[in-house]
């Protein structure tokens, strides 16, 4: 079985529009943020030298500062297949 582990960029997430960050995170009273309560989460970790949040639990290399260390990274998937049937 293979595991794959998944990083938010926080700055990357900052440039997203208000429709993205809706209901990214809970608030306190444990509801869906609103978009503008997200972006204050992204802001916090950014003061916190958060450079990367985990997506789901984080595994055993994550950091928040450079992610996952010491692990094999792969180049997405274009999703595109050429003649043949292999991924271009």
């Amino acid at each position: 079985m293979q595991t794959i582990h998944m990083v938010l960029d926080v700055r990357g997430a900052l440039n997203w529009p208000k429709k993205r960050l809706l209901h990214m995170f809970l608030n306190d009273a444990g509801k869906p943020a609103t978009a503008d309560e997200a972006r204050e989460v992204l802001l916090d970790h950014l003061q916190q030298n958060h450079r990367f949040l985990p997506i789901g639990k984080p595994c055993d290399g994550f950091t928040y500062e450079k992610g996952f260390r010491d692990q094999e990274v792969t180049r997405p998937s274009t999703g595109r297949l050429g003649g043949d049937g292999f991924e271009q």
